[in-house]
């Protein structure tokens, strides 16, 4: 569009200096003319002047103006073709100049036109490629969606889904398997007419524990979900919500606070999600109520993962409590065993007291009887030659034990520590 344009444009630019160039040749053409039509008046005049007859004078008119006419017409046409020749020449030039200029951006323009051509076949594939990938996948789940579906209209594949739901549930509590909680532990009081088989025993820290069955009724809930009149959604919920009125029911008859021992008087049902309890209690809002007043706790997984966190924060609790109380026997335990080695130890020091008395006593007795006789006999030339010097007392004694008192509380322990105080006496 823009080449276009530029086309026009210059096209009209020759065609105005075209008729400009022809304007200025007329002008031209006019002034000489006028100048040459003096001059053939002048000759005129000189030519009346010299033939006075009419005939002479109109022949020599006609031979004057033919010639003159007949110059300036040769003038004239010398003139506009050379002019239209360099006017040719710049046009063509000018137009081939364009021409090039037009063709150079055609062919660009051609050149960017394939390239996007060829990136759109490209994008245009991949589009392809991933919209099939988009309804394969689609298909593919929407067969799983209607196996699932089936699945779930399974009595027995729904019941060990919800199952599996519940056990989730309280491994996301923190709580462990055969530690905090029983599944499918079969209990029976008073004969086989009383026995039981609850999903799940979770245990409580006060050595109570509680039963949860989980209940997935589904059927009805399943054709609401699926239907899209919203008139003809409220009967198939209502259904519903009678159908999980109608298991709370039955498991109100089950009696398990009297079939588990510890057991707590009600029974927590468990809807394997948050959808079905709500579409429910919406549908009927006094279903919860109801449940209740039969010793029945309707609950789903966000409710049901609340009270199991709270168990686990009482079990983590009782075993700190426990923790802390083997602390304190142990701390007694040992406190009474450092007494005990307390009093062996200060008998021991005890006991090194008296030998250093015994041995500084010795000492003295050495110096102060043995030594002078045996010297007597260096007197008397019977000695060895060996220097009898004198022995050096131990003036330290054992360490006192401080504590001894208020470990032990015992009397002989101020005896041991007079002992310990005394200075070490030599023997005379």
């Amino acid at each position: 569009m823009g080449t276009t344009s530029v086309v026009i444009a210059v096209a009209i630019g020759l065609l105005v200096g075209a008729a400009s160039a022809a304007v200025v040749v007329h002008l031209r053409w006019a002034r000489r003319s006028a100048e040459e039509g003096a001059a053939l008046r002048e000759r005129v005049v000189s030519a009346e002047a010299a033939v006075r007859t009419d005939d002479q004078l109109l022949e020599a008119y006609r031979s004057v103006a033919g010639s003159t006419l007949q110059q300036q017409s040769e003038q004239l046409l010398e003139l506009a073709g050379a002019r239209y020749q360099t006017l040719e020449a710049t046009a063509l030039g000018h137009w081939q100049t364009q021409g090039a200029k037009v063709v150079q951006q055609l062919e660009h323009q051609a050149a960017q036109l394939r390239e996007l051509e060829a990136q759109r076949r490209s994008e245009s594939a991949v589009l392809t490629n991933a919209v099939q990938e988009l309804a394969r996948s689609s298909d593919q789940v929407r067969a799983e969606a209607r196996q699932l579906t089936g699945a779930l209209r399974d009595n027995s594949v729904r019941g060990t889904w919800g199952e599996v739901q519940l056990r989730r549930v309280l491994q996301q509590a923190g709580m462990e398997r055969h530690v905090d909680f029983l599944e499918q532990s079969e209990v029976t009081r008073g004969g086989a007419d009383r026995a039981g088989r609850p999903d799940v025993v979770v245990h409580l820290p006060d050595g109570r524990c509680v039963v949860i069955d989980a209940k997935a009724p589904l059927d009805r809930y399943l054709d609401a979900a699926n239907c899209d009149d919203d008139q003809a959604q409220l009967p198939l919920l209502a259904a519903h919500a009678k159908a999980v009125g109608a298991h709370a029911a039955a498991l109100s008859k089950r009696d398990y606070d009297s079939l588990v021992p510890g057991a707590l008087d009600l029974v927590v049902m468990f809807l394997p999600g948050d959808a079905y309890l709500a579409a429910a209690s919406n549908t009927q809002p006094s279903l919860v109520e109801d449940a209740w007043a039969k010793g029945v706790v309707l609950a789903s997984p966000s409710t049901l993962l609340g009270f199991l966190r709270g168990v686990a924060l009482g079990w983590r609790e009782q075993r700190v409590a426990e923790q802390a109380e083997e602390i304190a026997r142990t701390g007694r335990e040992l406190h009474e065993r450092l007494s005990t080695f307390a009093g062996h130890l200060d008998k021991v020091g005890g006991s090194l007291s008296r030998a250093v008395d015994s041995f500084n006593g010795a000492v003295g007795s050495l110096e102060a009887r043995v030594l002078p006789q045996a010297r007597r006999f260096e007197d008397l030339g019977a000695g060895s030659g060996r220097d009898l010097g004198a022995r050096s007392t131990v003036d330290a004694g054992p360490r006192r034990l401080n504590v001894v008192p208020s470990i032990t509380g015992d009397s002989t322990a101020d005896s041991s520590d007079d002992l310990r105080d005394s200075t070490p006496s030599t023997a005379s």
